[in-house]
């Protein structure tokens, strides 16, 4: 997989380079190099054919399909035992005021979410401004939108960048996104041992089950952080690859001051998106209390965090995961429903439109390999 790259961080298809096409025949080369290629070259609308990349690109798009049907499954389901009219009525009944205040957060959620990534990735990358790691962050989301298990986020911030090494780049991407899985299920797990005895869900033995699958789950994440060093060691005893154990070399520089400032910005990020998903839910329901709404935000985001990612942007498991803790704290289902299902459309589905035009500053520029993918310089001052 990581062979695929060509020298110089660029990436070829298998067109252009004979190797690579037999790599992608032995291996079935990259899944996120796929799918970029395929995106960007549409959307920089350049001419050239990339339907070669690998023959296994139809797998990838039956992985896609199949996400997406399984979505809509999922949310047909939850709309016929819901009631359409019920949801129809419960969205017109809505309060806009508290929508907007949602979509003000907006901008706070992301500038969180940017500085974190940004401080991340500046330790390895020195010459990284703050604008160019605010755009990788957009473009990611656009890619993530359009992509199984939002793999196109790590693709989308490396190849922004104009960094040769696009794996460590994603790499940085993915230790970024298990920091802020470790804030949700943290704060998810002391909302579950709390839910269990309070409100007695059945069969409680299982209920338990996972609070003790999610406690060993955050116990996990949490050492990789508390003591990096000890963990990519660990890394390079258990990984047998050693360029795969290079890309998470940067782990051995993370010192805990910086693990300790990372993480209180990733905290303050996820108060934010649960005070988002907050004024949403009041929004269609304005007398859930206080205490209640933020309960059901941090089990509804435990379970998103914890359960494979099995349909399109996680569509489907968030909502039905909303509409069962908050029908269990006495909230109208219909309700949950609809500020779940909006959530995603504030927090997942705005910032990947915006991200959209930034997409075609990745373009295919001719080298001496016919297609080579390189970011468009950077248009700040001091690059021109």
């Amino acid at each position: 997989m990581l062979n695929a790259f060509a020298p110089h961080g660029r990436l070829q298809t298998a067109g252009s380079h004979p190797s690579l096409q037999a790599r992608c025949e032995q291996r079935g080369g990259s899944h996120v190099q796929r799918i970029v290629l395929r995106i960007v070259a549409h959307q920089a609308r350049c001419g050239t054919k990339l339907a070669n990349a690998c023959p296994e690109v139809k797998r990838s798009d039956r992985l896609l399909l199949l996400k997406t049907a399984l979505a809509v499954a999922a949310l047909g389901y939850l709309v016929y035992v819901i009631d359409v009219d019920r949801l129809w009525a419960t969205a017109r009944a809505a309060d806009g005021r508290w929508i907007l205040g949602a979509a003000a957060l907006l901008p706070l959620s992301l500038g969180l979410e940017g500085l974190v990534w940004y401080f991340f990735a500046q330790r390895e990358v020195p010459s990284l401004r703050l604008r160019t790691a605010y755009g990788a962050l957009f473009a990611g989301y656009t890619l993530g939108l359009i992509t199984p298990a939002r793999l196109g986020e790590l693709a989308g911030r490396a190849f922004y960048l104009r960094h040769p090494d696009k794996w460590m780049i994603s790499a940085i991407v993915f230790v970024e996104r298990l920091l802020a899985m470790v804030v949700g299920v943290g704060v998810g797990l002391a909302a579950l041992v709390y839910f269990i005895p309070a409100f007695g869900p059945s069969p409680r033995g299982l209920w338990w089950g996972v609070a003790a699958y999610g406690g060993g789950a955050f116990v996990v994440l949490f050492a990789l952080f508390a003591v990096p060093q000890r963990a990519f060691r660990l890394v390079e005893r258990l990984v047998p690859s050693e360029r795969v154990v290079d890309k998470l070399r940067f782990l051995q520089r993370l010192s805990r001051r910086r693990v300790l400032f990372y993480g209180v910005l990733a905290t303050l990020r996820y108060g934010v998106y649960a005070t988002q998903f907050v004024l949403l839910l009041w929004a269609f329901a304005p007398d859930v209390h206080l205490v209640a709404a933020y309960l059901g935000v941090a089990l509804t985001f435990f379970v998103k965090f914890l359960v494979p990612s099995i349909t399109l942007m996680d569509l489907g498991v968030r909502e039905g995961a909303a509409v069962f803790f908050f029908g269990a704290l006495g909230v109208a289902q219909a309700a949950a429903f609809n500020a779940s299902l909006l959530i995603f459309g504030v927090n997942l589905l705005l910032p990947a439109l915006l991200g959209l035009p930034l997409l075609f500053r990745l373009r295919f520029r001719t080298d001496r390999s016919p297609e080579t993918l390189q970011p468009l310089p950077d248009p700040s001052p001091e690059s021109r």
